[in-house]
């Protein structure tokens, strides 16, 4: 018995850091192409990636391309797609969580998915976009 408790808790420890580690990446079409349309119009001059929850991730800065989304290959979830360039000026793409995806609004760094109005939690609050 005490073996099926034990196999029980770290389930749902497992089930509890899985949740919090892909809040936004798989959404539905509505969300993609609401995500999409706003960055593509907004056209931010810098996007940042960071996982505030993870420890030791590092904050990255990029300069915005474009948006887009596709089909996940999984029921009826799609996915943001950035494309940026480098810090050595070669263009990229990147499959994002939008909740660590990270926008400039005044002189704070704001979670793209809570601008969006999407449940997340990002691990942090709006903080100053230098720091």
């Amino acid at each position: 018995m005490r073996k099926l408790k034990i196999l029980f808790f770290l389930a749902f420890l497992f089930v509890g850091f899985s949740a919090k580690a892909d809040q936004l990446a798989f959404i539905s079409k509505a969300q993609a192409e609401a995500t999409v349309k706003y960055l593509n119009e907004k056209k931010p001059s810098e996007i940042m990636f960071w996982s505030a929850c993870c420890d030791n991730d590092e904050r990255y800065v990029y300069d915005f391309v474009s948006a887009s989304f596709e089909h996940t290959g999984t029921d009826d979830y799609y996915q943001v797609v950035i494309t940026f360039n480098d810090e050595k000026g070669m263009e990229r793409q990147k499959k994002v969580d939008l909740a660590y995806v990270h926008l400039k609004k005044g002189n704070k760094a704001k979670c793209l998915g809570t601008l969006m109005n999407y449940e997340c939690s990002p691990c942090t609050e709006p903080f100053d976009w230098n720091n």
